[in-house]
């Protein structure tokens, strides 16, 4: 079972809870509820369980995807020299999702045949100029990172569409960039579901925490001296308030009661350097980023396609902030 979400998330909740020393049933104890699940706690789910057999032609249909851009990633990295560091990046992680599959697959129904390999599949031709070559590279990374998107919000099984979601997101790192939140309201398809409700929770209880921390890092920061960590930090104060407030909204209107914010939210003794600041903040895009892949399993619909997004966001962030990409965020 997946203890849900692991670390980073229960460290840093249980930590702001040690810190104001508040174990309320409304708060902390309400979070430890859900971290502390079995398999019988609402919105726990499996973490290594094969696809859903529903849910074969669509993981087929990604791996197909996957070969695809990993062939052109290979052979503009071949052609051009130029292109080869951009290239080797994506074909490495095309390889790594495609054996993350390839081990479903194979629990499922027995190991794929060498022709289903990416490495037995030939290159297509790159012709052309290098410009060319890598606009096509991109095109088709974009396009795989959207392919990802919308698998995670078909499957039928909550596990893949984690890992869906947290490939996109990987994608999303290399490329630089997320997904734009529109910022709907957090809206069911048919309502919020108890699993639902759970995970949101528990996301709402990140999302105080963020928003605290995030506002004592900004107060730390030299606009003069550090412009562009400040903005980034004002950048990501504001996301996460927008979504604290939509999580509060959503809760709310399904007759819940949102998990309320701790008076206060342990920080670093120092806080001096640019480094400890960039620090404190990659750990919680780090949270975040556990925090909303708990919901996209939990979830479904039009709200796990922006728990999803929002995954991206959090992969993304914290790679501005010096994070090292990863295979898959959030996992």
């Amino acid at each position: 079972m997946l203890e849900p979400p692991t670390r980073p998330l229960r460290r840093f909740l249980v930590a702001a809870c040690l810190g104001t020393a508040l174990l309320t049933a409304s708060g902390c104890d309400a979070i430890d509820s859900v971290l502390d699940g079995g398999p019988d706690t609402p919105g726990a789910v499996e973490a290594t369980a094969p696809a859903l057999d529903s849910d074969s032609d669509l993981v087929e249909e990604v791996r197909s995807a996957l070969v695809e851009a990993e062939a052109l990633a290979s052979a503009a990295g071949s052609s051009y020299a130029g292109l080869a560091p951009l290239a080797s990046r994506y074909a490495t992680l095309n390889r790594t999702h495609l054996a993350e599959l390839d081990a479903d697959l194979s629990a499922s129904s027995g190991p794929t045949s060498p022709g289903q390999t990416a490495s037995g599949t030939a290159q297509p031709p790159v012709g052309g100029s290098e410009a060319a070559a890598r606009k096509e590279v991109l095109r088709t990374e974009t396009a795989l990172r959207e392919r990802l998107l919308t698998a995670s919000r078909e499957a039928g099984s909550g596990a893949l569409a984690q890992r869906f979601a947290a490939m996109a997101a990987a994608v999303a790192q290399l490329q630089g960039a997320a997904p734009a939140d529109d910022g709907a309201a957090l809206v069911g398809d048919d309502g919020l579901s108890p699993a639902a409700v759970d995970a949101l929770q528990v996301v709402l209880a990140g999302e105080h925490a963020a928003v605290f921390v995030y506002g004592a890092l900004a107060a730390q920061t030299s606009r003069t001296a550090q412009p562009a960590l400040a903005s980034a930090l004002t950048r990501a104060y504001r996301a996460h308030q927008g979504r604290r407030d939509r999580l509060v909204a959503a809760l709310s209107a399904a007759g819940a009661t949102p998990v309320a914010a701790e008076p206060a939210y342990e920080l670093p003794a120092d806080l001096s350097t640019p480094s400890a600041v960039r620090t404190r903040a990659r750990e919680l895009e780090e949270a975040a980023a556990s925090a909303y892949a708990y919901g996209v399993a939990s979830t479904a619909g039009k709200l796990r396609a922006q728990l999803s997004g929002w995954l991206s966001d959090a992969a993304v962030r914290g790679v501005g902030l010096g994070a090292k990409p990863e295979p898959l965020p959030g996992l």
